[in-house]
């Protein structure tokens, strides 16, 4: 009881103080926040308690309720302005935004995105703001607007192309890759998952050369290439088994499934339903990416986010192909998992 009464008085005395900073700084641009003089003492209690404000805010993220996770967020971001810690708000306007995406309200989440976007550029943070493009494309690929999209992924591209981050360049083709198929530009999109795949090769990312495959797989079942379609899943089958990778090696029976089913050849359909264990095209995707957003979510509480985004990945492109409302959800929680990784890159500059 004592330390409850202690967090609410400590909570009240913070309020008061971030109030007058926050009047102060409220209409400028973000780009271009005044810095006020606090002194030493507040400071740290200010820091203090915008820790608490994130472990609350994550805290009601997590159990759903989105209307405090942003009140608790606000008074984070309110103690940034104060204390004119940029790149701390730059990565707080993402974090706005994807729960702004969350909660449906995709105009307030562009406006959170486009705010980290300016103050990115300020500070020269060329990492995350090729991230918070990608973010942004993300949002208009949902909205349909691709074109936009495509602007977003391409200026994401660029910036990964000058800090030679190999592995999210690769990520970036494949993304606009997706973009270009679902665009019926059957021979773009096969341009981008083939640079992805040069890149995976180069890297020896076995497996991002075996989800290339499986993303070229599906691009030729699309436009009725099926020898050759079959020759891509074979590949991703083979290296999937290798790595042992399960769910993987699971997608890929379904979809030479739904190829056998395209060509008409009966029996090796039933085969390979069987060895997906399912026995139906929609129950075949549904329950693939469900298993994929299960296995990513037990990644996440080990730790293992690289792992983790991969499986939702994979998730999400399915859900998109039924039409699945889950594919918003995954689609967030992607975001949220690009702009940890844009914190850790902060942290851990090249040598």
């Amino acid at each position: 009881m004592v330390l409850i009464a202690f967090l609410i008085f400590s909570v009240c005395f913070v309020g008061t103080v971030v109030a007058i900073n926050y009047v102060l700084n409220k209409h400028r641009s973000p780009a271009h926040v005044a810095h006020v003089n606090i002194d030493a003492t507040v400071q740290t209690l200010l820091h203090k308690h915008q820790t608490e404000y994130d472990s609350l805010g994550i805290f009601y993220w997590i159990n759903g309720d989105l209307k405090q996770a942003e009140e608790m967020f606000l008074k984070a971001l309110d103690i940034d302005i104060a204390l004119d810690r940029r790149e701390n708000l730059a990565d707080r306007y993402v974090n706005l935004g994807t729960l702004y995406r969350l909660r449906g309200d995709l105009a307030h989440a562009e406006t959170m995105f486009i705010r980290s976007t300016e103050l990115n550029k300020v500070l020269g943070r060329k990492q995350n703001l090729a991230n918070v493009y990608a973010m942004l494309g993300n949002l208009y690929f949902e909205r349909g607007n691709l074109q936009s999209a495509e602007e977003m992924y391409l200026s994401s591209t660029a910036l990964h192309q000058e800090v030679e981050n190999h592995q999210d360049l690769a990520d970036n083709y494949m993304q606009l890759g997706i973009l270009y198929k679902k665009r019926q530009e059957i021979r773009a999109a096969e341009n981008m998952f083939l640079e992805s795949l040069r890149i995976n090769q180069v890297l020896d990312h076995q497996e991002g050369i075996a989800d290339n495959y499986n993303h070229l797989g599906n691009l030729y079942t699309l436009s009725k290439d099926t020898l050759h379609a079959e020759e891509m899943y074979l590949k991703s089958l083979e290296i999937n088994q290798r790595l042992n990778r399960t769910g993987e090696v699971t997608v890929v029976f379904c979809s030479l499934g739904l190829l056998y089913e395209q060509r008409g050849d009966s029996q090796s359909t039933k085969t390979m339903y069987l060895s997906s264990l399912v026995n139906n095209t929609l129950d075949c995707k549904e329950n693939l990416a469900n298993n994929y957003a299960n296995v990513a979510s037990l990644y996440t509480t080990y730790g293992n986010l690289p792992q983790a985004e991969k499986m939702y990945v994979r998730s999400l492109e399915l859900y998109r192909d039924i039409k699945h409302p889950n594919a918003k959800q995954v689609q967030l929680i992607l975001e949220k998992i690009k702009s940890s990784k844009g914190k850790q890159s902060q942290g851990n500059p090249k040598k």
